[in-house]
């Protein structure tokens, strides 16, 4: 504000007669002028006509508030002095205080601790009403002070003239001051309510707001489902509308395709107050490329829609075998048991490779194709135990290799031929380019 000196409010919260000047910036001295190099920009507000602030989706017309408040002074101006009928609240005055080098210094109380200036200035605190009601006027159930109507500019009796929609309508919460959906149309009221004739509490929740499945390897099946929850958290019963999957606000790498809903117990019903229903979502890797993939699970409940981010990275990995050490033949051949290593290592570099990934074991068989001799099976690679990206990683990423070992014993008191043994190797999994496995290889044994 500028100009003359200000009129005194006669009421807490009253409007006088004045000039307003709604926003600026430090070093300006008037709505228009823009002294301090800077001219700031608003879109879909209320502002006061010649307010010297550009933007779009502005209104300067009266937005029909239910009650107007004007800031003024902290003391109401009907406080009166103690003793003196009708009393009213006088907001919370702070005592003289002490300097912080004052000991002992009280606690958990409103006396100021500070210290003074080199001029001994002293600056005492103070502030109210903390009061959302003019604290002078009774009424309300009990005819109590601070009882009337609700100070705040946040009710309006009619649809403002300011709408607003685009990116701002994007970024605005689902439901208003008074919990009542505010976005089920293109555009809605600016300020912290949407114009409505009903009221009441209809909000819901969706619980997770993000799920993310994170790495998974190519060529895998459809993920196990999460479960997300879609609550009732407001006070009136709600009917589910829909739920779907779409591209609505994500910025980058939206895959529709990629996610889907497998179960939906929320389709054909109301949710009461405090209940709750709920819907399963999958992530279905794609074979052809190996990618982040992005979407949204948009539910709509009581004509409001609220979202849940998605996410998931189909990933790949490479895979080498190294040769099977020591080797399972000797001559002269075997009398006792042989262990033979082989050594497997997912060699892709995450750290250059956005979309490296791990690969995961479906199959570890060892099936011997004669009857001669025993064959068993070990070593740390284990079907559903991933192996990680970063073999080749200085050091190596842990869990990125795994072992396979074979065991051979020869029959007992056997000599030349009847030594000879021979076993199949296969492993297949899930995370390569190929779906071939990356072993199935028969060795001989003596």
């Amino acid at each position: 504000m500028g100009g003359a000196p200000l009129t005194p409010q006669a009421t807490t919260g009253a409007c006088v007669a004045a000039n307003y000047w709604d926003v600026g910036v430090r070093g300006d001295t008037g709505p228009g002028n823009h002294g301090s190099g800077v001219t700031l920009s608003a879109s879909d507000s209320v502002l006061t006509a010649g307010s010297g602030v550009t933007g779009s989706g502005n209104s300067t017309s009266a937005p029909s508030f239910v009650s107007s408040y004007c800031d003024g002074s902290r003391t109401p101006p009907e406080a009166v002095a103690a003793g003196v009928v009708p009393a009213a609240a006088v907001g919370w005055q702070v005592p003289p205080g002490i300097a912080d080098a004052t000991v002992p210094n009280p606690i958990f109380n409103l006396t100021p601790s500070a210290t003074v200036d080199e001029g001994n200035n002293w600056v005492n605190l103070n502030w109210g009403p903390l009061s959302m009601t003019n604290p002078a006027v009774a009424g309300g159930a009990y005819g109590n002070y601070g009882g009337g109507l609700a100070l705040g500019n946040y009710a309006i009796t009619a649809a403002t003239s300011a709408r607003v929609t685009g990116a701002n309508f994007t970024d605005a919460p689902a439901y208003d001051f008074f919990n009542t959906p505010r976005k089920p149309g293109g555009s809605t009221d600016a300020g912290a309510v949407r114009f409505t004739s009903a009221g009441g509490s209809s909000e819901f929740t969706l619980s997770p707001s993000a799920v993310d499945f994170g790495l998974v390897p190519a060529h895998s099946p459809t993920t196990l489902d999460q479960d997300i929850q879609v609550i009732n958290t407001g006070s009136a019963p709600l009917t589910f509308g829909n739920a779907v999957i779409n591209c609505a606000g994500v910025a980058t790498g939206c895959n529709v395709p990629s996610f889907s809903i497998q179960s939906n117990t929320c389709t054909g019903t109301t949710i009461g107050a405090g209940e709750s229903c709920v819907i399963n979502v999958v992530f279905n890797p794609v074979s052809t490329s190996q990618a982040q993939r992005n979407a949204n699970l948009a539910v709509t409940l009581g004509g409001t829609t609220q979202t849940v981010a998605l996410s998931g990275h189909d990933t790949i990995a490479t895979i080498t075998v190294s040769a099977i050490t020591p080797a399972l033949t000797a001559n002269p051949a075997n009398t006792a048991a042989v262990t033979g290593t082989i050594t497997v290592t997912n060699t892709i570099n995450p750290n250059t490779n956005p979309d490296a990934g791990p690969y995961l074991p479906t199959t570890i068989t060892l099936t011997p194709l004669t009857a001669t001799g025993t064959f068993a099976l070990g070593g740390t690679c284990a079907v559903g135990t991933p192996i990680n990206a970063g073999g080749t990683v200085v050091p190596p990423v842990p869990g990125s290799s795994c072992t396979i070992t074979i065991t051979y014993a020869p029959p007992v008191g056997a000599t030349g031929a009847a030594l000879n043994g021979r076993v199949n190797l296969l492993v297949t999994g899930y995370g390569t380019v190929s779906t071939n496995p990356i072993i199935n290889t028969n060795f001989n044994a003596n």
